[in-house]
């Protein structure tokens, strides 16, 4: 990492309470090893986007510009090539979903965006059997981070990226 790269993730890491410090330490430190470096973001710097040059995609998103209205940073990753994640990553999908119907009148899907052939998506199963997925050029929200996820997000976050170095043999 260079020293322009450790300094956007001291800076973003300095903005974080205390509390959820060091959990986003350990997801951010974990995106690093798998060579996806910080870049700062926004026009005063409060966000960090995590990409890996080799792929040319982001992986990880850590923004603390949502502290002003929730008071905990905002965490996003990218996850689409996981078919099998726990409840809180599906409710995490089911919330942007949500927020695209809300705020876009979007139902989900593919957007037609020419980054894949309509493979490339999220996908989840409602209670009542019927199936939604979602553009997986997005990273999701996730709705809340602790120690208790930590080792799933990890487990995501490199299953993604094995997907995208796959990707390049291809």
């Amino acid at each position: 990492m260079t020293e322009k790269q450790k300094s956007a993730l001291e800076k973003i890491l300095g903005a974080i309470p205390e509390s959820s410090r060091e959990v986003i330490r350990e997801i951010a430190e974990h995106a690093v090893s798998l060579g996806y470096m910080p870049v700062l973001k926004g026009a005063s710097s409060e966000y960090v986007d995590f990409y890996k040059s080799r792929v040319k995609k982001l992986l990880l998103k850590i923004d603390t510009d949502s502290m002003k209205r929730t008071g905990e940073p905002r965490v996003a990753i990218k996850f689409f090539a996981c078919e099998t994640y726990s409840d809180v990553f599906k409710r995490a999908i089911e919330n942007r979903i949500d927020l695209l119907m809300k705020v876009h009148n979007i139902k989900g899907g593919c957007y037609g965006c020419g980054r894949c052939d309509g493979t490339h998506v999220y996908r989840t199963l409602y209670p009542d059997g019927a199936e939604n997925f979602l553009c997986g050029n997005a990273v999701i929200d996730l709705p809340y981070v602790s120690a208790e996820i930590v080792p799933e997000i990890k487990s995501l976050l490199k299953a993604q990226d094995d997907f995208f170095m796959d990707e390049l043999k291809k």
